[in-house]
């Protein structure tokens, strides 16, 4: 059953991606979702999805970092099939400061995200699992 929830959940992520490029906020090619379980996409310019993930965990992100942040623009983002999808998102925080975050949207029915790791990096500092 659980394979089952699992296909169903990366065809649909791989659905959004055939979206119409026009439709605000999806992304405007498929290659996007074009991902192996387990394996990261390539990096991909944020869109208002990733944005609005980023800010459903900016409180988090604060308190495990220490700091409040004056900006918080979603830059970028790479995708992660597992047992849900890890978004690895770049958030410019200040004018030359950046933040990773690892964001998790899992398979259940709430598909609520949560933040399960945050870092310091710099704007060259590439997108990679950490």
């Amino acid at each position: 059953m659980h394979c089952i929830i699992m296909v169903f959940f990366v065809g649909f992520i791989m659905a959004l991606g055939e979206a119409q490029p026009s439709v605000p906020g999806w992304p405007a090619k498929r290659s996007e979702y074009d991902i192996k379980p387990g394996g990261l996409t390539e990096t991909f310019p944020a869109h208002k999805l990733i944005q609005n993930m980023a800010d459903d965990v900016k409180s988090e992100a604060q308190r495990q970092l220490g700091k409040e942040f004056g900006i918080y623009i979603a830059t970028e983002y790479r995708a992660q099939v597992v047992n849900g999808v890890n978004f690895f998102v770049k958030v410019q925080v200040d004018n030359d400061k950046f933040v990773h975050l690892r964001i998790y949207l899992p398979i259940t029915h709430d598909s609520k995200v949560s933040l399960t790791n945050a870092k310091h990096f710099t704007n060259e500092s590439p997108l990679n699992y950490f």
